[in-house]
Formats: C-alpha cells, sequence, structure tokens
C-alpha cells in the first residue's frame, strides 16, 4: 500500500498520546506512527468476499491534516 505521509508523530508524541488517552498501541503500530503519522493512501481498492471498500488516509496523532484529534 502506498502511503504519502504526514509530519511523523516523535516517541514522545504518542506516548503522550497513550497517556492522555489511557491506552497502549502494539510496537508496529508505534512505529508507523513515527514514521508516517498516518497520511493518504493510493490505489488502496480491495474486496473481501462480496465487499469492495477503499481506504481514503490514515489518522495521525498532533497537528497534521488526518489528526485523530480533529475527529
Amino acid at each position: 500500500m502506498n502511503i504519502i505521509k504526514q509530519n511523523g508523530a516523535t516517541w514522545q508524541d504518542v506516548e503522550d498520546f497513550e497517556r492522555s488517552y489511557h491506552v497502549e498501541f502494539p510496537s508496529d503500530y508505534k512505529e508507523f506512527l513515527a514514521k508516517y503519522n498516518g497520511g493518504e493512501t493510493l490505489d488502496t481498492d480491495f474486496h473481501i468476499k462480496r465487499i469492495e471498500a477503499d481506504v481514503k488516509h490514515f489518522f495521525g496523532i498532533g497537528d497534521v491534516k488526518y489528526s485523530v484529534h480533529n475527529e
């Protein structure tokens, strides 16, 4: 999957988010946030049995275009 990344989150950003919302992300998701911090996706149509879907973006944390803080 191609992802147009947003500004990466720092490890401190991720830790602060986890602490604020009382969650703990899996280590691979923390790495995703540090590298991409969400972002827009390209060519992401997929089919599962008779269901068709399209992922447009992933949410990041902090001051980015697609932020979980804005939702």
